[in-house]
């Protein structure tokens, strides 16, 4: 992952003056505009012939609900393998556990780590599981990294890229 630095002290200064509430509506008006932002990179890859947006249900026991177009992966490795052959998934429906030592865990990890490119946003996700805890950690997981990619999109030009 690509790591961002602030060095103009304009943007250093304009950034400590907010107020946390501030820096709050900053990310949450970022993620809405970046939302829409990658609705129409999507549509414009689609025409020009790249992958096609795809929605990836990761579930090591239950079938996916109707409503979209799915690709059932049942474990870590069988979505990784979907990942590298398509993409990055639109959108994910999640549950935690994978069976034995698998989780969902182990494979947003290394999603993060082995394939996202540092600057698009994570997929959508809804998550599934009937863990609570495991499901706390999955969202948890999903916020952060929308917050990060938020940001480094909002400043990764003048972070020194």
């Amino acid at each position: 992952m690509a790591e961002f630095k602030i060095t103009d002290p304009e943007i250093i200064r304009k950034l400590n003056a907010l107020t946390e509430a501030q820096r709050q509506a900053v990310a949450d008006q970022l993620e809405g505009d970046l939302r829409a932002i990658h609705s129409v990179v999507a549509e414009a890859k689609a025409a020009m012939g790249a992958p096609t947006p795809w929605n990836l249900f990761l579930d090591d026991l239950r079938d996916p609900p109707p409503g979209r177009e799915w690709v059932v992966c049942r474990s870590t490795e069988e979505a990784l393998a979907a990942v590298a052959e398509r993409g990055m998934p639109a959108f994910a429906s999640l549950d935690h556990d994978l069976g034995g030592e698998d989780t969902t865990m182990v494979f947003l990890r290394r999603l993060a780590a082995e394939h996202w490119d540092g600057r698009s946003p994570p997929p959508e996700s809804t998550v599934h599981s009937a863990n609570p805890v495991g499901k706390m950690n999955i969202i948890s997981f999903m916020d952060s990294w929308r917050r990060s990619s938020s940001f480094i999109q909002g400043l990764g030009p003048r972070g020194g890229e």
